[in-house]
């Protein structure tokens, strides 16, 4: 009985934070739309692809990661490029592609 009264709360809990998760990721956007530092939009590029993954939105996050990568590698950030690979790796692996996530987690 206990263990289906916690599955029951963290349901619950799941369905209040997707609309949590939406405005969060509403006010991350407009973040990026005013911000001028690239390493300001690298990480909001990664919180953003976090955001997604939580909102299980797998796609939108592997496209935000791609773009914290590209814009990592353009101003040469190692700890970004490193963020990005591993966390567009860790989607592939999660997705059952090890052969794309290993390239990603060598790189």
């Amino acid at each position: 009985m206990k263990k289906i009264l916690i599955f029951i709360f963290f349901f619950i809990m799941n369905l209040f934070s997707y609309g949590q998760n939406q405005s969060r990721i509403d006010a991350l956007k407009a973040l990026l739309n005013t911000a001028k530092e690239d390493t300001t939009r690298l990480r909001l590029y990664l919180a953003l692809g976090d955001e997604s993954i939580e909102s299980v939105n797998i796609p939108k996050a592997l496209e935000y990661y791609q773009k914290s990568l590209s814009l990592s590698k353009a101003i040469d950030f190692k700890g970004g490029i490193s963020l990005s690979l591993m966390n567009i790796g860790h989607i592939y692996y999660s997705q059952g592609d090890t052969s794309q996530a290993l390239k990603n987690y060598e790189n």
